[in-house]
Formats: structure tokens, sequence, C-alpha cells
């Protein structure tokens, strides 16, 4: 039984962490370069509330 890893596999997990850390890298940078600045102007302004009192029915005449 062998229980260590080959060279090849060694390789590989090596570029998989590699492209793992290089896609993290691409994002950070997409998002100080200012795609998150252009995300926020696309949202829509805030939204503006009032509140409307009741109106309450006319009181009606006993029978």
């Amino acid at each position: 039984m062998e229980f260590g890893t080959t060279q090849q596999e060694s390789k590989r997990r090596m570029m998989g962490i590699g492209a793992v850390v290089a896609f993290h890298a691409l994002l950070i940078w997409a998002l100080a370069a200012g795609l998150a600045h252009k995300m926020i102007e696309i949202l829509p302004a805030p939204i503006e509330t009032k509140l409307i009192e009741e109106i309450k029915p006319p009181d009606e005449p006993p029978p």
C-alpha cells in the first residue's frame, strides 16, 4: 500500500490552488477598479413614503 502522493498529483493540486488564487485576485481587482461603483449606480433611488391619515366616515344620525 502506498499512501504518498506522486509528483503528478502534487503538481495537479498546486495548479488547482494557483487557479483559485488567480480567480480571487482577478475578482478583487475588478471590484477595486470600479466594477462595484458601476453596480451601485445601476441601483434605483430610495423609495420615498408618506403617512396618510385615515379618513373617518361622518357620524350617522341616530334612527
